[in-house]
């Protein structure tokens, strides 16, 4: 088990994001898409009174892309399409398989990691390539023999 290299992970994390993002946009568009032909056709005025209960309905389904995406696919086969794309995969340490409350762990930790200028993610540079929420959730992040 070879240790995952810190360009690898940055990698995959940004293709993810990337795509999770992309995901987002879609939710959006079906959103005001819906919202449009619910009122009868657009109105500038009536949709900037809706503008607020909109990026609320957008904000939490981005959230719950987000989660879904890391949660699931890290927990089913341990990586996300990023992480397959880039050969890594998330493990525990103690050797066990990923599930989905530890999953689910790592992906909510990932803001904690974010938080006070990404800190927690470039603690893989110092500490063998184990970020914040790996050393939290018990995982690390090894390279995915093919």
């Amino acid at each position: 088990m070879r240790k995952a290299p810190f360009f690898s992970r940055l990698m995959a994390f940004a293709l993810d994001i990337f795509i999770v993002f992309m995901a987002s946009v879609f939710t959006l568009t079906a959103i005001v898409t819906g919202y449009i032909i619910g009122c009868g056709g657009f109105s500038f005025y009536s949709f900037m009174d809706k503008i607020g209960i909109l990026s609320m309905i957008f904000f939490i389904s981005h959230v719950f892309t987000f989660v879904f995406y890391f949660t699931y696919l890290s927990a089913r086969e341990g990586s996300t399409i990023g992480k397959y794309i880039f050969s890594i995969r998330v493990t525990r340490t103690n050797g066990m398989d990923m599930n989905l409350s530890i999953s689910f762990l790592r992906c909510i930790l990932y803001m904690l990691s974010a938080s006070i200028f990404f800190l927690g993610f470039l603690m893989a540079i110092v500490f063998k390539g184990r970020s914040l929420h790996d050393f939290i959730a018990n995982t690390q992040v090894i390279e995915d023999a093919v």
